[in-house]
């Protein structure tokens, strides 16, 4: 932190790494096993680091005071590891739906989880030369990844398609 010209200019910088072990982490169950809730276990290891920072301007000009502030802030995520092995995965809620996040050792927490569209078919002969997904192909509808090259488009094709986490974040804050 630092404060200089009369306590006009302002600024901070924050610098972390932080390590946190045995997660609290709900881990699904059959519904066949009687519980209403998903117990919570204590799981893995998980590492964020990141970046903070701030910088302000504060001043008076008689009986007026004003001010203009910014801040900025980055930071990565990453599962360090879940258990003894490094296939686990926990999947997000999927009652009604397929599960759309999962977690797992070296990707962030809670990663989106889905099909992997790589644009979209322009004519009838590209979509019949493509793995299949049911009847799903066809001109003008999503070309779906075949993850696992096993030419048909299924759940085993679904993989990491992103991150929850953003990339950055930023505010101003004039007064």
């Amino acid at each position: 932190d630092l404060v200089m010209l009369d306590n006009k200019v302002n600024f901070n910088l924050d610098i972390w790494n932080r390590v946190t072990t045995d997660m609290l982490f709900e881990v699904p169950v059959t519904y066949t096993a009687g519980q209403a809730d998903q117990p919570r276990f204590n799981v893995g290891g998980l590492t964020n680091k990141g970046v903070d920072i701030s910088l302000g301007f504060n001043d008076s000009k008689g009986d007026f005071n004003y001010g203009i502030n910014a801040n900025f802030s980055t930071y990565s995520n990453n599962v360090d590891v879940l258990d003894d092995s490094p296939d686990t995965r926990f999947f997000g809620d999927s009652r009604r739906v397929p599960a759309l996040t999962v977690t797992e050792a070296g990707s962030p927490l809670s990663s989106f989880y889905g099909f992997q569209n790589l644009g979209i078919f322009q004519s009838q002969a590209e979509a019949d030369a493509w793995p299949t997904y049911g009847d799903y192909n066809a001109p003008g509808k999503f070309k779906v990844a075949d993850i696992n090259n096993d030419g048909v488009i299924d759940d085993d094709d679904r993989t990491i398609i992103g991150s929850p986490h953003p990339d950055f974040t930023y505010g101003i804050n004039i007064d």
